[in-house]
């Protein structure tokens, strides 16, 4: 007897959320990681064309660098998930830095026993392909994703006591800084009005990361919404080999569905079923489409904005993603996706909404903030606020779009 588990996406409850987080930091960029390139493969690196600051009281801070831009929404073929092992980070060889790592989690624990080490997804590049469809030909991205987890993610992009190491070893042993690195991907958006504003927040001064600052709503996608648990790639299963048990793990395939599912991955673990006298274990299988990743992804930024801000999903366009981008210094390397979508309301009527409690509060300072669109094209609005590294770098990815297909590619 076989056991399948197919896992289909269900949309509930609150969404957990690393944003939020028990962090106090300097944003200063460590200076490490600004000669990255503007590259879709991380590991190789050259003087970045794309790679800008925020200048906030004559200093240099928090650098982004720019990934990937270009316009896509979810269905058009235009962009596919790769979610393998092979994309988690790497651990360290030296016992005592893994130790760190581990460390690191357990100190914040202690002091803050309500931290809670869920799943996350960990971007690792974009791989650029060309396809064919019909008779033309079209460019397709690859997003490469593996799996981290909150608690790596303290440890390594947020652990001021071995990131530099990590980041250096990184380079030297792999010919990626990022190597080390629990890089959890996050979304963002740039949600446009129908009077051309776009909608923001200026976050709490009692939170841990960017307090005061300005910022988009955003937060992660979940692999527990698509029925990937913390220990998917890493769980070790037991087998009866016919006279003790023994630890062995899963086997994993990427197998190809012509039909509705595309390509998945297939975990398989074998099971004993019955008394101990029992020499047939049964395989334990659970399947998980790309297809549901990505929609995923791109479900997460939806969900964030109706939590934030409080607009109805009814009001709200199908999200288009714009580009991907990286935070430089701290917190080193941390991914997060662009995108942009139309909101058919008017901007008082945003505020009307935002206005009655947004389901999640814990971030804002109650203040909304409306951007006028012609001002982020312009780059007027850096004069007037103190932004987010995520939120500079999603305006800068917005007007290279908009310079390059003139609006055209983003429904506007």
């Amino acid at each position: 007897m076989i056991f399948v588990v197919v896992v289909v996406v269900v949309k509930k409850k609150r969404r957990r959320k690393i944003r939020n987080m028990d962090i106090k930091t300097s944003y200063q960029s460590q200076g490490l990681c600004r000669s990255v390139a503007q590259t879709s493969h991380p590991g190789k690196r050259r003087p970045s064309k794309d790679a800008m600051a925020s200048i906030i009281d004559g200093k240099k801070l928090f650098e982004t660098q720019i990934v990937f831009y270009e316009p896509i929404v979810e269905n058009s073929g235009a962009i596919n998930i790769a979610f393998e092992s092979k994309f988690n980070r790497l651990e360290h060889d030296d016992p005592k830095v893994r130790s760190a790592v581990q460390g690191e989690w357990k100190k914040r624990k202690a002091l803050n026993p309500k931290l809670f080490n869920g799943s996350k997804f960990r971007f690792h590049s974009v791989t650029k392909s060309v396809k064919k469809f019909g008779d033309k030909e079209d460019g397709v991205a690859t997003v490469n994703l593996g799996l981290t987890s909150y608690g790596d993610f303290l440890g390594t992009n947020y652990n001021s006591a071995i990131s530099k190491r990590l980041l250096a070893d990184g380079v030297a042993k792999h010919g990626n800084p990022q190597s080390y690195m629990a890089d959890p991907l996050g979304v963002g958006a740039l949600v446009l009005t129908e009077d051309n504003y776009f909608v923001a927040f200026q976050r709490s001064d009692v939170v841990g990361e960017f307090s005061g600052f300005v910022d988009l709503p955003g937060g992660h996608p979940e692999p527990s919404e698509v029925g990937i648990a913390i220990d998917f790639f890493n769980a070790p299963v037991t087998r009866f080999n016919g006279s003790s048990h023994v630890e062995q793990s899963p086997e994993y395939t990427i197998v190809s569905d012509k039909g509705i599912q595309g390509n998945c991955i297939k975990r398989t673990d074998y099971v004993v079923c019955g008394d101990e006298g029992d020499i047939s274990p049964k395989p334990n299988v659970q399947i998980v489409s790309m297809k549901s990743i990505l929609k995923e992804l791109f479900n997460s930024i939806l969900m964030e904005v109706h939590l934030e801000i409080n607009i109805p999903l009814a009001n709200l366009s199908p999200p288009k993603l714009i580009g991907i981008l990286r935070q430089l210094g701290q917190p080193n390397g941390r991914a997060s996706m662009s995108f942009v979508i139309n909101c058919n309301l008017k901007s008082n009527q945003v505020k009307e909404m935002f206005a009655l409690g947004p389901k999640e509060e814990d971030e804002s300072s109650g203040q909304l903030l409306l951007l006028h669109r012609n001002d982020v094209l312009s780059g007027a609005v850096h004069t007037k606020h103190k932004f987010t590294p995520a939120t500079t770098g999603s305006f800068e990815i917005y007007r290279k779009v908009v310079g390059k297909s003139n609006a055209v590619a983003l429904g506007e």
